[in-house]
């Protein structure tokens, strides 16, 4: 075994005995290796499914950069590493936020993102990446398989997803399950250089969110311009008096199609 493969060997006992298994570049291992645990996604692919964060030549791929450091500045203010981003309906692009927010965070070198999709009724992250998953955290929660080979790099070490795969009833009680719980802790306790990404259900339609709010350290609300009703964001704002709120997302807005505020900007205002 030459030097390269005795340290990739090396790397990956250490991620093994950590609870995560995180690859190298892909030019350092087989295709067998790679089955099922590296997707790799090409420029055009990424901006037909809006997937802009990385683009300097996209008007929105500089907003969603300018969140991630709005964002970035109170979590570490705070002391924060895992943020949820939900809506107060479903269909108003949370998923694609998360995706371009994951994405513009694993663009700063010295920090990695996990996004998990905790959409148990309708999870969409996967059809974001355009990945069809072999696994996803419905199998974990149904001892099916361990969390290792479920996770999927998205194109780099510093990026990978947990995602979804169909529709799990009683979504609730498997949020609160003890099994949940633990990778919760797995999530939060795994290293200080990672931040947690969770792609939520919307509020208005579960009770997925409040069963889960323990869990996380603050909380993004995507809303849709022009779709979301008053009396939506106001019991959606009234919802989240329990949660530490950053702020909201107006999304699919006319013009540059994406506009940003968080709670500091909010309350300064």
């Amino acid at each position: 075994m030459d030097r390269l493969q005795m340290a990739v060997a090396r790397a990956k006992e250490k991620q093994r005995e950590a609870g995560f298994e995180k690859y190298v570049a892909p030019e350092d291992h087989s295709d067998e290796d790679l089955a099922g645990v590296f997707h790799k996604i090409d420029d055009d692919e990424l901006a037909a499914r809006r997937i802009v964060a990385g683009m300097d030549d996209v008007s929105e791929g500089e907003i969603f950069r300018l969140l991630r450091t709005k964002i970035l500045g109170q979590m570490r203010e705070n002391g924060w590493k895992s943020i949820a981003i939900s809506a107060p309906t479903a269909g108003q692009g949370k998923s694609t936020v998360v995706a371009n927010l994951a994405l513009a965070i694993s663009m700063e070198i010295t920090q990695s993102v996990l996004a998990v999709d905790l959409d148990l009724r309708r999870p969409n992250l996967h059809r974001v990446f355009g990945i069809e998953p072999k696994l996803g955290l419905a199998d974990i929660l149904k001892s099916e398989a361990a969390l290792p080979e479920a996770l999927i790099n998205v194109g780099s070490n510093r990026l990978t997803i947990l995602p979804g795969r169909g529709i799990v009833p009683n979504s609730s009680e498997w949020l609160s399950s003890p099994t949940m719980q633990q990778l919760f802790s797995a999530f939060k306790s795994r290293d200080r250089a990672r931040y947690v990404i969770y792609d939520m259900p919307p509020l208005l339609q579960s009770d997925d969110v409040l069963k889960s709010v323990n869990n996380f350290d603050c909380l993004l609300l995507v809303v849709e311009d022009g779709r979301n009703a008053a009396e939506e964001i106001r019991q959606s704002l009234d919802m989240l008096k329990q949660t530490n709120f950053i702020g909201y997302v107006l999304n699919k807005t006319r013009g540059f199609g994406l506009s940003a505020t968080t709670n500091s900007e909010m309350n300064q205002s």
